[in-house]
């Protein structure tokens, strides 16, 4: 697990990097989990205890290139519906932080109401992604929500290489 520290900005992205993967990756997790040092004991660092992931992307990079890597099909174990009036999902959807901000980069993966609880969601790659050797994965996790500080507190990523369609049992879940 990742566990964000320090200073929480207003807006945030974490950027991580991986050498050494699998070949055939079909799908992307992200668990969420909640943590005795973040607010209200919940998986964010907002002072409710939630976050926002407005956007989760995913590159090949090498030293002269970098190819984005289409991702699909996005589920969750919860997706919040409370105040998404304004929100043009109607939810704050998984589908929401894959979306290139087509409806704009406030929006995205959100649990308020399950703040408290362990959750995830599942990004399906669009091909069955095998990073070349010389290469590294690169996932970069936004959080660009207007409320200042929704950023993911307790975290971890894993891959699968589960065939389509991919859910979240295909996935260890969050120890």
């Amino acid at each position: 697990m990742i566990l964000a520290s320090g200073p929480n900005p207003a807006t945030d992205s974490y950027v991580l990097e991986f050498s050494s993967l699998p070949p055939g990756i079909t799908a992307f997790r992200i668990d969420v989990a909640p943590d005795d040092s973040l607010p209200r004991k919940g998986v964010g660092r907002a002072s409710n205890g939630n976050f926002v992931l407005t956007e989760f992307r995913v590159e090949v990079r090498s030293d002269d290139s970098s190819q984005p890597i289409k991702l699909q099909n996005a589920a969750a174990s919860f997706e919040q519906t409370g105040a998404a009036d304004r929100n043009p999902y109607g939810k704050w959807s998984a589908a929401g932080a894959i979306d290139d901000e087509a409806k704009g980069q406030s929006w995205g993966w959100a649990v308020m109401e399950q703040a408290l609880q362990p959750q995830y969601a599942v990004f399906e790659t669009a091909i069955d992604l095998t990073v070349p050797e010389g290469s590294r994965l690169v996932i970069t996790l936004d959080q660009n929500h207007d409320n200042p500080g929704h950023n993911l507190g307790c975290f971890r990523l894993s891959a699968s290489t589960a065939k389509r369609p991919v859910s979240g049992a295909a996935l260890p879940p969050a120890e």
